[in-house]
């Protein structure tokens, strides 16, 4: 209600109005017909201007008056689904019974309703105290007034909730802000339910399990309406004890160092790994695969920018033909006219037949500091997600293995989508960067 007053002077001017029902000093009623003009507009502009028209407007009974009055008969009207919701509206204290003016009644009238009252007030404390025990079990049980309430008339019994608040000195309006809680609760868990299947569906996706900004990625992507962040996944991820694999730190530092006779490169790069653009900075580095205590030997090279892995190669030695196929690779493609190519200070990278091929391609060669391999880390980062991410234990030749990683670079570039790559994948951040 609006704190603004009416003069008496007002209220004598305001009730000749013909679209006033009633008014006093802090309140006014409109007639029926008039509500239903309201009612009908579209919008709190045009019904403002309707209460101007009939000389009531913001300066004679106040805006918020007037916006609380169409508001409120706006959401009756949509409750009702028509409009004689106006002519059963009743506001303020109910009376002591829907059905009975009490004022209005006789003397005689008024004993035989108080004896009526008296009469279902003590059948009311009959039914109460047969069974206050259940009740009261129900509180110690649950160790709350409101949860054992609950919990007796979810089984059947019907009690008078006001007498039951009355003797556990509790308030009815407590109560029923308590049922429309559980309400609530019930609602949240059956959404948090779909939302754990479709978050464990993802997580179980692959073999590696993904942690909580892919799935995040992946909800975003095949569940685009479906409101949730990053930390509700992570509570949901904790509480459902979905635990995702943390690598260890690899104990070789890599393979072997450049030996004396052979020939080093400045770190050009300098970790500058998020800056230009695509296919002007490529890393490179070797790893290998174990299966059944034989060595399969991986090189590969990734796109500084993009993440894309632009050439790879495996072999069952660890030759130098290894490097140099990615090399022709990467001539074979034609990526850019000048390549800044990082690799570590391997035996490989720093042998005259690789250098000097780099030379003739026109690429600018850096490498790594020695025993500093965090100089190359998004290539070692690479090797390390896809050993935990693909499956090669049951591989049994160089071609079932050539398999599974071709696999995965297609999965990897074209599927897997990166949380520092504006959630793309990397050949969908790369067209973006390009413009394509």
């Amino acid at each position: 209600m609006s704190k603004l007053l009416f003069t008496e002077s007002q209220i004598k001017k305001y009730a000749k109005n013909k679209n006033v029902k009633k008014i006093n000093q802090k309140t006014i009623q409109f007639t029926n017909e008039f509500k239903m003009l309201i009612v009908k507009q579209v919008t709190l502009r045009a019904a403002i201007n309707e209460f101007e028209k009939i000389g009531l407007g913001n300066k004679q009974i106040g805006q918020k008056r007037i916006k609380q009055a169409y508001y409120r008969w706006k959401e009756q009207s949509e409750k009702m689904d028509n409009t004689n919701f106006l002519f059963g509206e009743t506001r303020g204290r109910k009376k002591l019974n829907d059905n009975v003016d009490y004022q209005s009644l006789s003397l005689e009238e008024k004993l035989r309703y108080m004896e009526n009252k008296s009469k279902n007030l003590e059948e009311e404390n009959l039914i109460l105290k047969k069974y206050m025990p259940l009740l009261e079990e129900q509180i110690l049980k649950n160790k709350d007034v409101y949860n054992g309430i609950y919990e007796a008339l979810n089984d059947g019994q019907k009690l008078n909730i006001s007498s039951v608040c009355r003797n556990f000195n509790v308030k009815q309006s407590g109560y029923y802000k308590y049922i429309k809680t559980i309400s609530n609760k019930k609602m949240k868990a059956k959404i948090d339910y779909d939302t754990i299947e479709i978050i464990k569906n993802i997580f179980y996706k692959r073999k590696s399990k993904y942690g909580y900004r892919r799935i995040l990625m992946e909800i975003n992507t095949l569940y685009p309406n479906l409101n949730i962040n990053h930390k509700k996944i992570k509570r949901i991820m904790k509480e459902e004890k979905l635990i995702v694999k943390i690598r260890s730190i690899n104990p070789y530092k890599g393979i072997a160092k450049a030996t004396k006779e052979h020939k080093t490169f400045n770190n050009i790069l300098n970790r500058k790994f998020r800056t230009g653009k695509p296919y002007e900075k490529i890393l490179t580095d070797i790893t290998y695969l174990i299966v059944s205590n034989k060595k399969y030997y991986l090189s590969a090279a990734k796109d500084c920018i993009t993440g894309e892995i632009v050439a790879y190669n495996v072999r069952q030695d660890m030759k130098i033909n290894l490097s140099l196929s990615i090399l022709k690779d990467l001539k074979r493609k034609k990526l850019s006219n000048k390549i800044l190519l990082h690799s570590d200070q391997g035996v490989h990278y720093t042998s005259p037949q690789y250098y000097k091929m780099l030379d003739k391609m026109g690429f600018v060669q850096s490498m790594s500091r020695r025993g500093n391999c965090i100089d190359n880390a998004p290539m070692e980062s690479f090797f390390g997600h896809m050993k935990d991410e693909i499956e090669y234990n049951n591989c049994k030749s160089l071609s079932e293995i050539k398999k599974v990683v071709a696999d995965y670079m297609i999965y990897y570039n074209e599927q897997r989508k990166q949380w520092t790559k504006n959630k793309m994948t990397p050949i969908e951040y790369r067209n973006h960067l390009m413009g394509v």
